[in-house]
């Protein structure tokens, strides 16, 4: 099975994957909202009236209603679109996310889509994971800046984004049972980078991977870039999220049913912020030049990636992204003294940056400032607390300054919140040497 959106193309068994709700872009009419829907805000006020005249009550007995007259009435069937139309009304909501990691490589592309107006965007767990900055690209050609995650579920391979605005067009999600086999539907995503790519197909089966896990097999073309894509019927809702297709096969293809982002919407909590958090929107021109400074950083190019991002910053002197990629590239070139002065400037513009006080913490251990280091590194993990990184440069500094207890302690936590990761082989190899320094 290949997921169908990383930097690569991920092998191994179906994973669950869905990105849910749809809504409404505002173009044309749309159906009534559902539950789920936020309703719309009155913006008149009543008309003041007289009261009604006093009636002699009514001598008569009331007819009994039948049952059939009890029942509320059944919301009207959705009109059906054309492609073009389903197109036009769909993909404006769907965004291109281009994920990196910590020295700004990109690790992960995918696809999302807004559930609501506010900002949240739904995709798939696997394209955010790992995440250090994250963007995401409308259908326009501005930019947005992704502010953190609000909810996951791995084990769905689902993730629930917050990015930075109001008043995007939304998709709004189909109500009741996964679609019928034989039925018409529409995938929109950027496979490989080509963004808002548009295909249509049928529902092909419904497969229980596992236990209590369904996934909707289609024939709408699936390509890796496509993760966390809306599947769309042909009223233009949302039925699943595009996420995988066999390798071996054609036509294989797979999503979640819409389901399974309503119970992450109902479990969201405090944004897990990114080093991308506060960044503001870039328009066309600024986003293309932003692509520029991103491919100068990927040949290490530093010259060429500092003037273009210090031709943004004179732009958008507000961005912290842009003061964060500037503390980067002078810690690249050995600057670490102005590096440092380009974090606290992210972190004056966006105090809650954990990110940056990690990398500042970096930047006084280059200039063996340990006990700065150790400050930096605590602020980010205060804002953190279950990130690994700081950890580990707060017990490096704890062992340049012969405070080995305190560095063990570290370098201990830094275990428990990342037994897996790229340090941690290492960090255990060290801890037996630190234990007979501190005497234990």
């Amino acid at each position: 099975m290949i997921l169908g959106g990383a930097a690569g193309v991920l092998t191994g068994a179906v994973l669950a994957v869905v990105i849910t709700l749809a809504l409404t872009s505002g173009g044309g009419s749309s159906p009534s909202p559902s539950k789920d829907s936020p309703e719309p805000k009155a913006t008149a006020q009543p008309i003041a009236q007289s009261p009604p005249a006093q009636q002699e009550p009514s001598r008569e007995k009331p007819t009994p209603r039948s049952p059939a007259q009890a029942q509320p009435p059944k919301r009207p069937a959705p009109a059906t679109l054309s492609p073009e139309q389903l197109f036009e009304k769909a993909s404006p909501a769907v965004v291109y996310i281009v994920v990196r990691d910590k020295e700004f490589k990109p690790i992960g592309l995918g696809s999302g889509f807004f559930v609501d107006a506010n900002g949240l965007v739904a995709t798939n767990y696997h394209v955010i994971k790992g995440a250090e900055f994250a963007t995401a690209r409308l259908s326009n050609g501005s930019t947005v800046f992704v502010d953190g995650v609000v909810a996951t579920d791995p084990n769905g391979d689902l993730a629930l984004l917050k990015v930075g605005g109001s008043g995007f067009p939304w998709l709004k999600r189909a109500d009741g049972a996964l679609p019928k086999v034989g039925a018409a539907v529409y995938a929109i995503g950027n496979p490989r980078g080509l963004e808002n790519t548009f295909s249509a197909g049928m529902v092909s089966g419904h497969r229980e991977i596992e236990e209590g896990l369904k996934v909707i097999q289609v024939t709408t073309p699936i390509s890796p870039g496509s993760s966390g894509g809306p599947l769309l019927n042909a009223s233009g809702e949302v039925v699943g999220v595009t996420t995988a297709y066999l390798a071996t096969g054609q036509n294989l293809n797979f999503a979640v049913p819409v389901s399974g982002i309503l119970a992450l919407i109902r479990k969201q909590g405090k944004v897990q912020t990114l080093a991308s958090a506060g960044g503001q929107r870039l328009d066309e021109a600024e986003t293309e030049e932003l692509d520029n400074a991103f491919a100068a950083i990927d040949k290490k190019d530093w010259a060429a990636a500092t003037t273009l991002l210090t031709a943004l910053r004179k732009k958008q002197p507000g961005n912290p992204f842009v003061w964060y990629a500037l503390g980067y590239l002078h810690r690249s070139l050995g600057n670490h003294e102005i590096a440092i002065e380009q974090y606290n400037q992210a972190i004056a513009i966006e105090p809650d940056n954990a990110g940056a006080y990690h990398v500042m913490g970096v930047a006084y251990e280059k200039l063996k400032r340990y006990a700065e280091a150790i400050e930096a590194f605590k602020k980010a993990i205060a804002i953190k607390p279950d990130c690994a990184r700081p950890y580990f440069g707060m017990g490096w500094a704890y062992y340049e300054l012969e405070r080995y207890t305190e560095a063990i302690a570290a370098y201990e936590q830094f275990l428990r919140l990342d037994p897996t990761g790229e340090m941690a082989d290492s960090v255990r190899e060290d801890l037996p040497r630190l234990r007979r320094l501190a005497g234990k």
